[in-house]
């Protein structure tokens, strides 16, 4: 079990996160949406225990997360090194950690047909995206938690890596996607959580979303609509300053 109690993040002047409660189960699969500077990243690596708390803790299985080794996290930046090639990357992981499948690996690495002996400095940003999922799916663990794991791919290849993920997790994996594309996510996705300016929103479980026929960008947008009164004032405001 995943358990954010009441975590809260302040960087100088700003709250990133304002006591944000969360909890994630086995078998979940868990959709985190929200605008650019809403506080997604933030919360995923105070998951992956790489960033703590100003208030409030992470617990994983009743472990901080700082001490946890459950977690397999894939950064919206990237964690490789670009100097290293993909079988470079593969020797080092099998070196470091013993929850590394290198078997599992290399079928990730044809999956997404990326050069094996190819430099990370020369991947495109789609590349780069699909060689941190083949590090963060080659490591067995129970909880995986992805920061925009789609960028750079084109439509097809998204759709690839969806089915790809519903077909590698096991019924009691869970995961933890931060993603833009929403529409495509929502097949995949048991609940969508909504976090804007460092507050959840919004937590629906998506069995509630589909029973009552609304569909997951229609909740975003519900959840957007004093962002959009406020512009709309906004706009007037200019305009009669104008006239």
């Amino acid at each position: 079990m995943i358990d954010v109690r009441f975590v809260t993040v302040r960087y100088a002047h700003t709250t990133a996160l304002d006591s944000v409660r969360l909890m994630a189960g086995p078998g979940e699969i868990i959709g985190l949406f929200g605008a650019n500077g809403a506080g997604k990243t933030t919360l995923l690596k105070c998951l992956a225990g790489l960033m703590d708390p100003t208030y409030g803790s992470v617990q994983i299985d009743g472990q901080e997360a700082k001490q946890s080794r459950k977690i397999s996290y894939m950064a919206q930046e990237g964690s490789s090194f670009p100097a290293w090639t993909v079988a470079q990357h593969r020797d080092f992981f099998c070196d470091l950690m013993p929850d590394f499948r290198p078997d599992r690996f290399d079928r990730l690495v044809r999956f997404f047909d990326l050069p094996a002996g190819r430099k990370l400095a020369t991947f495109s940003t789609g590349q780069r995206a699909s060689f941190e999922l083949c590090c963060g799916l080659g490591i067995i663990r129970p909880y995986y938690v992805m920061d925009e794991p789609f960028l750079g791919h084109d439509t097809a290849t998204r759709q690839n890596t969806l089915r790809l993920l519903a077909g590698l997790l096991g019924e009691k994996d869970t995961l933890i996607l931060s993603t833009h594309q929403v529409q495509e996510a929502e097949p995949l996705i048991s609940r969508a959580v909504v976090l804007d300016k460092g507050v959840i929103l919004a937590d629906v479980p998506m069995e509630e979303l589909r029973s009552r026929g609304q569909p997951l960008v229609s909740l975003l947008l519900q959840n957007r609509q004093a962002d959009s009164l406020k512009l709309e004032e906004l706009l007037a405001a200019e305009w009669d300053e104008t006239t």
